[in-house]
């Protein structure tokens, strides 16, 4: 006997051939892509540093920092409490220290290379992850992405850690394993703000598992562990629970964002120049047309969230997918676009789209301008080459980035929205899961 299945997309393969094959491969080019991402993270060490800064105050005190060498702090010591176990980050989640606090354990003349070997790994484990869970290759083609887009950064800066709690999440939760998915989540968010923009959909996953698990139980979870969390915060620094939102809101346009970048061609067209004034620790972007830019990036921001919120509700995309789209989005409306946020983005596209060559050579092309933006322009490696000031050529080659990213987006978005013909049902035995 035969039965009919309507299915809008295809879960991973519940079994597969030999993984021994493919998994020499890929832990040779991991160990290649670890050892060239400890080398890189070296050229550029000083938020390291600053994570040292916070390790040593949080077990130590603020006296302990002083240490370090002159100017390794980029956050004033002043604002430390001079007490151990009391200081948590103030730009970033307190379970950031998660990752600041293990290489205390060496000699502090080797914290830098200690942590470096550290969010490798991390960066490691999540092309295994990918590889064992995603489509076939998945975990090489985070490799490749890590090693064209980030590959100073994957090792230099602590956001593979949330975005490994990402891709945690999306696994567990395309597996039915919505407790760890929504643990996952907390723990993402706990770290770096970002990951609560994926907080809608997943109530739509629990939403649609009600009948397996009541429709409470996966917030009920999420809210437990970051209400745990942040209860401890309220008892050892009250003052430290809202300041990654009041840091976040406070910055300033970043010259590598999107509004940057519409404010820029807006300025050329109108012959201003553009001022980089220096500030939270990033070089921002002051035009007169800067905060209407900033404000049409948010729309475009907002929009595209709702777009995949939309698709996903609907059953047009998949809970990757929408994950994907979402946090592109929420690149495209914020004030900041770092070089590290393609950590938060590249480990999505391998696990949506596994070796499809689109998606390679787009994304690739994408990491490829940021590592010319960061650090190529940024120390002026290419300013004999194309005769121009660095200012101008971060300008450049991020806008680039950020121009063909928005036209890979507006693909992505267009695929989706187009009408589709139907889709001939999947046949399968009787009692077999479709």
């Amino acid at each position: 006997m035969r039965v009919r299945v309507e299915t809008l997309t295809q879960p991973a393969q519940a079994t597969r051939p030999s993984e021994a094959p493919r998994m020499i491969p890929l832990w040779a080019l991991s160990l290649f892509a670890g050892a060239l991402w400890v080398a890189g993270a070296s050229f550029s060490s000083q938020d390291v540093n600053d994570y040292h800064c916070y390790a040593l105050a949080f077990w130590r005190g603020a006296r302990a920092t002083a240490s370090l060498v002159d100017g390794s702090c980029l956050t004033p010591v002043s604002l430390f409490s001079s007490q151990p176990f009391h200081t948590v980050p103030l730009e970033y989640g307190p379970l950031a220290l998660l990752t600041f606090l293990p290489p205390l354990l060496v000699p502090a003349a080797w914290y830098n290379t200690a942590f470096f070997i550290e969010m490798a790994l991390v960066g490691m484990a999540i092309a295994w992850l990918l590889d064992g869970f995603g489509p076939r290759w998945a975990g090489h083609v985070w490799l490749i992405y890590g090693l064209i887009g980030s590959w100073i950064l994957v090792a230099g800066r602590f956001d593979a850690a949330p975005a490994a709690c990402v891709v945690v999440a999306l696994i567990a939760a395309r597996r039915g394993r919505l407790t760890w998915a929504w643990v996952a989540l907390a723990l993402g968010v706990l770290m770096k703000l970002y990951p609560l923009a994926l907080l809608p959909l997943f109530l739509i996953v629990s939403w649609r598992a009600r009948g397996r698990q009541p429709l409470w139980h996966g917030p009920a979870v999420f809210v437990a562990v970051i209400g745990a969390v942040e209860a401890l915060v309220a008892l050892i620094a009250p003052a430290s629970l809202l300041t990654p939102f009041i840091y976040m809101s406070a910055r300033c346009v970043q010259v590598e964002s999107v509004a940057a970048t519409f404010a820029s061609l807006w300025a050329r067209v109108a012959g201003a120049e553009p001022a980089f004034p220096y500030a939270y620790n990033s070089t921002c972007e002051v035009t007169a047309a800067i905060g209407t830019t900033q404000m049409i990036a948010l729309g475009l921001g907002v929009v595209g969230i709702a777009l995949a919120l939309a698709l996903f509700w609907r059953g047009r995309i998949s809970l990757g997918l929408a994950a994907l789209l979402t946090l592109a989005a929420l690149l495209v409306g914020s004030k900041v676009l770092s070089p590290q946020y393609l950590i938060w983005i590249s480990p999505l596209i391998a696990l949506e789209f596994g070796a499809d060559i689109a998606a390679l050579v787009g994304w690739s092309l994408v990491g490829g301008l940021t590592t010319a933006c960061f650090p190529y322009a940024y120390n002026g490696s290419l300013t004999d080459a194309f005769g121009l000031d660095p200012l101008t050529l971060i300008e450049w080659t991020a806008g680039a980035r950020n121009l063909l990213a928005l036209a890979l987006s507006a693909v992505a978005y267009g695929r989706q929205l187009l009408p589709r013909a139907p889709r001939p049902p999947i046949e399968v035995e009787a009692g077999a899961t479709p």
